[in-house]
């Protein structure tokens, strides 16, 4: 894969999830990422495991999984000397990325204002849950109260279930892609006219952004929508989540022409010759009249077969799979979307995932493991210049952290 981002420098100031994942994409394209982190107040990702190795190493599985292509620098930026060392580094960076608490930076004079007037060529993107500005701005945010308050968790779940959270902190991501796409924006007007931007992602606003449908249904059509459970957002009664002999498929026939098909598959030919059933828009009783028909064919055959015979006659449907089971098929090796790793503080290799799509016909990247906290900082600070009494004078007072020195351990 050609580095779409090559020669791009970005400064990570991220913790946690949404801005590491950000500047994880941004990576994975060839830039190169340097990430600033605070040597005392370790970063959730990196001490949030089961494994002792990997906790003993701050190596997380949560962390490994988005921190590869980065190099890590140990910096006190609550410290004078950290931040005029921060600003350093800024000072040749293409890119800031940081997602802090609104206000939280300005204090250390690393804001979008200070360095933007510094650099007018800067791009300075801010990731926070409410935005820098808004009435909310100081209200704190994670992933689960994003879900509850955008309306996603409004829609999602049954009425026996009641409003449930997705299964994975998605909206956390969802705002990483959203940051990494603003972020290519503004590099392309930077390439362009040589001026920078301040980009202001909110995680509510990433998460209000996907629910195009939702927006259109309430605010357009001026319908509601309630709870959905498993049921298409098309309507279709063809559509829906079924029980086969051995799994679930999941089957979308959203057209006349795949509901047609999908009944001749399931050997049902005779429920096309209801005019109430070609006319379904017309007559809401359809998923009362076939759902019988429809969940007693499907229990006949396995999730495999079913997916398999459905697809072939053009219907869309695929089996219920945990990620586990996904990742064994060759599906996934054809698209190179994982990537292997080799950590050897670990003593082993691990697998990580590449990006959502293929340039050059290639996944992205990896060329290095996710970083040791502080492995990198006496490299980037030679590499701006840094003496080794420097270096060794700020390390003194605390002010930096370099892996393998001062009671940090050492590498294998």
């Amino acid at each position: 894969m050609s580095k779409l981002l090559d020669g791009i420098k970005i400064v990570d100031l991220t913790h946690v999830l949404a801005g590491p994942y950000c500047a994880y994409q941004l990576g994975l394209l060839g830039a190169d990422v340097t990430r600033i982190e605070n040597p005392a107040a370790v970063d959730l990702p990196r001490v949030i495991d089961s494994d002792p190795d990997r906790l003993a190493k701050g190596m997380g599985a949560g962390f490994i999984a988005a921190n590869s292509n980065k190099r890590s620098v140990a910096i006190d930026l609550s410290s004078k000397e950290g931040q005029d060392l921060a600003r350093k580094l800024i000072a040749s960076a293409d890119v800031v990325v940081e997602n802090f608490r609104p206000g939280v930076l300005q204090k250390y004079g690393l804001d979008a204002k200070t360095l933007t007037e510094e650099n007018p060529r800067l791009i300075y993107c801010s990731i926070s849950g409410f935005g820098q500005d808004s009435s909310w701005k100081d209200r704190p945010a994670y992933d689960d109260i994003i879900q509850a308050m955008s309306g996603l968790m409004s829609i999602t779940g049954t009425e026996e279930s009641g409003p449930v959270m997705a299964g994975f902190p998605a909206i956390d991501y969802l705002t990483g892609l959203m940051a990494a796409f603003a972020i290519s924006a503004a590099i392309v007007k930077q390439a362009r006219t040589g001026e920078g931007e301040v980009l202001d992602v909110a995680m509510l606003d990433s998460a209000m952004s996907i629910m195009g449908p939702v927006f259109a249904m309430q605010h357009i059509a001026d319908e509601p929508v309630a709870l959905r459970g498993n049921r298409s957002f098309s309507g279709s009664p063809f559509s829906g989540t079924y029980k086969a002999a051995d799994g679930i498929v999941v089957v979308a026939a959203n057209t006349p022409t795949q509901a047609k098909n999908l009944l001749k598959v399931l050997q049902l030919d005779g429920l096309w010759e209801n005019p109430k059933v070609r006319k379904w828009r017309e007559n809401s009783e359809v998923a009362d009249l076939i759902s019988g028909s429809l969940t007693t064919a499907f229990a006949a055959k396995s999730a495999d077969e079913w997916e398999v015979q459905l697809n072939r006659a053009d219907v869309p449907a695929g089996k219920l799979r945990g990620m586990s089971e996904m990742l064994k098929l060759p599906y996934v090796s054809e698209r190179g979307f994982v990537h292997n790793i080799d950590i050897p503080e670990l003593g082993r290799k691990y697998s990580v995932p590449g990006v959502g799509f293929l340039a050059g016909g290639k996944n992205g990247h990896v060329e290095s493991p996710p970083p040791l906290l502080g492995e990198h900082t006496l490299e980037v600070l030679k590499e701006a210049g840094l003496s080794d009494e420097d270096i060794s004078g700020l390390q003194k007072t605390g002010v930096i952290s370099i892996y393998g020195h001062a009671g940090q351990g050492s590498k294998k």
